[in-house]
């Protein structure tokens, strides 16, 4: 299931839930991320599948979409049965012009 920027702002604020950014730790290092998003990229998600079984909520962030999709498919796989998208990634979220975390000093 997909989430729009929106939903996912109102979970965050409201109800929370983890965030997990499937992107490269240089992609969520240097082009920003969700204020206190996980970072396990989707190569390695499956070294990490028994942890995520107890975080609840997740909602599966990469660029635009589509990472997060195979994410969203192995961690319901997993076990895992809220476990969401968001619609149009990183993109759609710095697009909205939502808050982002920089771990490098964007130039």
């Amino acid at each position: 299931m997909k989430l729009a920027v929106q939903q996912l702002s109102t979970l965050l604020a409201h109800e929370g839930c983890a965030v997990l950014d499937v992107r490269s730790p240089d992609e969520f290092a240097n082009e920003g991320h969700l204020p206190g998003a996980i970072n396990i990229p989707l190569h390695s998600l499956g070294a990490h599948l028994s942890d995520m079984v107890s975080h609840g909520l997740i909602a599966c962030i990469c660029a635009s979409g589509i990472r997060s999709l195979t994410a969203t498919r192995l961690l319901r796989l997993a076990g895992v049965t809220e476990v969401y998208t968001l619609e149009g990634g990183y993109e759609a979220w710095n697009d909205a012009g939502l808050p982002l975390v920089y771990d490098v000093i964007p130039a």
